[in-house]
């Protein structure tokens, strides 16, 4: 008996070893390159919402070759990140074009909070609609459908209104509503959006580079950067004080355009003044300010900076991958970063010292493979358990029974 058990515990640890050899296995062909392409903290600070995009295909190919692509929503509480839930996932085909246009917003959010924190509204792959799902349920609390086709960026603001980018214009849904009203109007394809506290002023750039503000009240816009008409931006991200006073944006231009279009520039737009804070050689993929806008950060080709807005007085941390999206937290304490190897670091303000660094496409793996692990796992043991008792034979009482039906043999 105890020898019999002894084998069956080593045939479930066999099946064990076999399981995980296959979860190896299935990790060599199920793993995605992901970049985290925006964070975002909760209202409370306690959690972070960040997206993350993936696509497979050649550099090689044509605009007009699709490709698949992936895009995931996933909060993270701050203390403990193995603690990850996701909200939505995407997965679809686009054009090669169509990803060119999306990485133009790769800094612009495509998730947002709500002021009071229950509600996080996201931009998926849908080109017509996006959502607004509950932060304590994981639930979809509705879809809103846009006029025209979305170019990815969102912002919520303190009032409770949420302007969205769309291809003519900039969008803004008020609380409680469904109904999209059109702020602002373009030629050109706005691709960030910012808003001030009261959402009175809204911050946009365009697919060009040229970027604005629009006083709701008056009706009236002024350009903080005019862009040239040929050539189109690689990259723009926004950031706005809560009063809407102070604006800072960056260019990024393709690669083999004149480096001065790649640029950050903060305004004041009550005083009608600039200052260039342009960071040569490095090039700039995010900026964000902070809530009481003290402090500036900035990030992108191996580098993280924040400074004072007062006396541009700045610490400068070196970074190994390339850093595209980029968060202050709701007390300032504390600064968010996502890169291209799909990794969020956490630093504290003062100094730039890293707290915490983990990587969101290894947790989603992990977490999702929860349950392959568990099913692969009860096949084998199912497995190994048929085959000892093959091994095994049938039992004494079975082999009993079958020779006590036996008839004895006739006498002659």
């Amino acid at each position: 008996m105890r020898y019999s058990l002894i084998q069956f515990l080593l045939l479930v640890a066999l099946a064990a070893i076999l399981a995980e050899l296959g979860m190896s296995i299935w990790s060599l062909f199920d793993a995605k390159a992901y970049s985290v392409t925006a964070v975002v903290f909760a209202p409370d600070g306690k959690s972070l919402a960040a997206c993350l995009f993936s696509h497979a295909g050649q550099v090689s190919q044509t605009a007009q070759d699709k490709v698949h692509v992936s895009r995931l929503f996933a909060l993270v509480d701050v203390q403990d990140p193995t603690k990850l839930r996701i909200i939505e996932r995407n997965t679809g085909t686009a054009y090669l074009s169509s990803l060119w246009d999306a990485s133009r917003n790769a800094g612009g959010q495509c998730l947002a909070f709500s002021p009071d924190g229950r509600m996080l509204a996201t931009v998926g792959l849908s080109a017509d609609s996006f959502h607004v799902w509950e932060v304590a349920s994981g639930q979809m609390a509705g879809t809103v459908l846009t006029p025209s086709e979305l170019t990815g960026s969102i912002d919520w603001a303190a009032n409770g209104e949420l302007a969205v980018s769309c291809r003519d214009g900039i969008y803004v849904n008020r609380p409680n509503s469904k109904q999209l009203q059109k702020v602002t109007t373009s030629s050109h394809s706005p691709v960030a959006v910012a808003l001030s506290r009261d959402a009175t002023k809204v911050v946009v750039g365009d697919e060009r580079g040229t970027i604005e503000v629009w006083d709701r009240k008056t009706g009236k816009h002024a350009p903080l950067w005019q862009a040239d008409d040929v050539n189109f931006a690689n990259k723009v991200s926004l950031a706005c004080s809560p009063d809407g006073q102070l604006v800072a944006g960056s260019i990024m231009r393709p690669a083999g355009l004149d480096e001065a279009f790649d640029a950050i520039c903060v305004w004041n737009t009550a005083t009608r003044t600039s200052h260039d804070w342009s960071e040569k050689p490095f090039s700039i993929l995010a900026v964000a300010m902070s809530p009481d806008a003290s402090m500036l950060a900035t990030a992108g080709s191996g580098h993280l900076r924040c400074a004072t807005l007062s006396d541009q007085q700045a610490v400068e941390v070196d970074s190994e991958n390339w850093i595209v999206c980029i968060a202050f937290s709701p007390d300032g304490k504390l600064l968010a970063t996502g890169d291209v190897k799909g990794e969020v670091s956490l630093w504290e303000t003062n100094g730039l010292r890293l707290v915490r660094r983990f990587s969101l496409s290894e947790l989603d793996r992990s977490s999702g493979h929860d349950i392959l692990r568990w099913t692969l796992l009860l096949i084998a043991g199912i497995g190994w358990l048929l085959i000892w008792r093959r091994v095994r034979g049938p039992s004494k009482a079975s082999f009993e029974t079958t020779t006590s039906t036996n008839p004895p043999p006739a006498k002659d």
